[in-house]
């Protein structure tokens, strides 16, 4: 029995004997002894412990048998908590705000003794939140914090980190190349690239070889990596070094359209990551458009080692390689592809034209993609796998060519689809063979046209809030929903309707100073519009009256804080679109 004192020093504890019995109840004499000495008789005894290890033990008689039975007491003095911050110590002004939005995670703090926490966050002085978790606006420079959280009696515990909040490095403004801003970056910095077309030499085969971050302020349609199909080329090639004990290797690649690569040995062509000295980097490859480039292995993405592979909103089109055409994957623990659209690449006799996963791999789980159109000269066109388990869910596979009887998915031994739109059928939960009727597939246009059965077919349960295009779930009024939970389509794109939201980027809100943004419904039946805010909206701003096409959100914002705003619009004929973006008040 272990007691926790709450301020005392000693405590009153009752000894019961009345369980111990001979048949029937006893009633013969009880002895108590504490550590071997004489304590007191009865079947009941209330003892005062002070702090400490007691044995104490029961000797029964009755009916001339002797019977004992023994315990430890533990009476231990109340413990303070153990305060535990866990949060990046290094934050990057990605978006030019002058401040970030970052969230500080205290859930890894706990009381010896069971105790409840009150938890109060401090940064530089100043209480910004109360509970296991703080979410804050933090202004460039060096900033203190502080997490103290305190148990029922009073104790408390403390932990103090610092935080670097740092300005990015920019392309063109700062550095004229991509290569000049990797090699001034220091490890763990952040790289924002303005919209432009780079090429030549300083903008093709961009050689990272510590953790960064790269991005373009645009968005790949604005953004373009060209390597102009120069021999031995890649667009990125990272190769990570071993990662110091404590750190993880963290790698970031988003927003750019990358072609024209034409790597050469065992580097990828679009994007090349080299993992295998750091079994525990973090990889993320996210919005790119990835077109048009060859390799060896992995003609648009190649990826060996690491921990966590995030593929998620990427179009991977048009590539070649001997095998794996648009992604090569091999000895990644955990792969994750994500909305992602993987068209018209082709692999050689290595196969797999749409994705080929080997190695050492753990797992690799493919949700809300479409494979089409690839073509492997041998083994498995849309999906060769490695020898490890497979999950596919909420995917389209059409019209994907390989050798004759050969399915396009194979390979490995343990594959598991579900709620997926497979050319010629696949066994599993939803599973259908018909035909996805995309837009315009003649032109490589894969969203779905109003009448496709792949709408609102998904399990809704795993489908990302997004689809490939940064568009949300749609649930169509005139489509009956045949998944399962909430509504989502299969396939890399949502298909919208056609009533829409059209709202520009937000720009940042300033506290205390007016702000305004427009909406409008564009593609539906007026004249009448119905508009309301569903969630999210930053305090002190309104939602303006409005029966029109065009609506406002305006306001003097009163916290600051990220907010995501859903707003809704009904037209006359009662179709319905809803729209998320983020505010960012600072």
């Amino acid at each position: 029995l272990s007691i926790g004192l709450q301020g005392e020093t000693s405590k009153l504890v009752t000894l019961s004997g009345f369980a111990s019995t001979c048949g029937a109840p006893v009633d013969g004499s009880y002895e108590w002894f504490l550590d071997g000495a004489p304590l007191g008789e009865g079947p009941e005894l209330v003892h005062e412990f002070g702090i400490g290890t007691w044995g104490v033990s029961l000797v029964v008689t009755a009916g001339g048998e002797v019977a004992e039975d023994s315990a430890t007491i533990l009476v231990v003095p109340n413990q303070p908590p153990v305060a535990d911050i866990s949060t990046p110590t290094l934050l990057v002004d990605e978006e030019g705000a002058g401040a970030v939005f970052s969230v500080f995670d205290g859930s890894g703090s706990f009381d010896p003794d069971g105790d409840p926490l009150a938890f109060e966050w401090r940064l530089d002085g100043d209480q910004v939140a109360t509970g296991a978790f703080a979410f804050a606006v933090v202004g460039l420079g060096l900033h203190d914090l502080e997490l103290r959280v305190t148990d029922d009696q009073g104790a408390e515990g403390t932990a103090q980190v610092q935080i670097l909040v740092k300005e990015p490095i920019q392309v063109p403004l700062d550095y004229p190349t991509l290569q000049a801003a990797v090699d001034a970056a220091l490890p763990y910095d952040a790289i924002v690239v303005a919209p432009g077309v780079y090429k030549g030499p300083g903008n093709r085969d961009v050689s990272i070889d510590q953790p960064l971050t790269i991005l373009s302020l645009a968005g790949p349609d604005a953004t373009i990596v060209d390597c102009e199909n120069q021999p031995s080329t890649s667009g990125f090639r990272v190769v990570l070094p071993p990662a110091p004990e404590g750190f993880v290797g963290i790698v970031r690649i988003e927003g750019f359209t990358i072609q024209g690569a034409s790597a050469a040995g065992p580097q990828g062509g679009g994007i090349s990551i080299d993992a295998t000295q750091d079994p525990g980097a973090w990889l993320t490859v996210r919005n790119n458009r990835i077109r048009k480039n060859k390799a060896t292995t992995g003609g648009g993405v190649s990826v060996r080692g690491g921990d966590w592979l995030y593929l998620a909103g990427n179009r991977i089109e048009g590539n070649a390689a001997w095998a794996g055409g648009g992604i090569h994957v091999a000895d990644t623990a955990s792969v994750y592809v994500r909305d992602c659209v993987i068209a018209g690449n082709v692999a050689g006799p290595g196969g797999g034209a749409g994705i080929l996963t080997a190695g050492a791999s753990s797992s690799v789980q493919i949700v809300g993609a479409t494979i089409v159109r690839n073509r492997s000269t041998a083994g498995p066109s849309a999906l060769y796998c490695g020898p490890f388990p497979h999950g596919v869910v909420d995917s389209i596979l059409w019209e994907n060519a390989g050798p004759s009887g050969v399915p396009p998915i194979g390979g490995g031994p343990d594959v598991v689809v579900n709620y997926s739109d497979v050319q010629g059928g696949w066994p599993g939960l939803g599973n259908v063979d018909v035909d996805p009727l995309f837009l315009g597939p003649a032109a490589g246009d894969w969203h779905l046209a109003p009448t496709s059965p792949c709408i609102d077919a998904a399990n809704g349960f795993v489908a990302s809030p997004y689809d490939v295009e940064g568009n949300p779930r749609y649930d169509d009024p005139g489509v009956a929903n045949t998944g399962i939970g909430p509504a989502a389509d299969l396939g890399a794109h949502e298909y919208q309707g056609t009533l829409e939201i059209v709202v520009g980027t937000p720009p940042p809100a300033v506290l205390g100073t007016p702000y305004s943004i427009a909406m409008t419904a564009a593609g539906g039946d007026g004249p009448t519009y119905q508009w309301q805010v569903l969630q999210g909206l930053p305090p002190g701003l309104a939602l303006l009256p409005s029966d029109g096409p065009t609506a406002t959100i305006a306001g003097v914002p009163t916290q600051k804080g990220p907010y995501a705003v859903t707003v809704q619009v009904t037209d006359s004929a009662g179709e319905i679109a809803t729209r998320t973006f983020w505010i960012y008040v600072f």
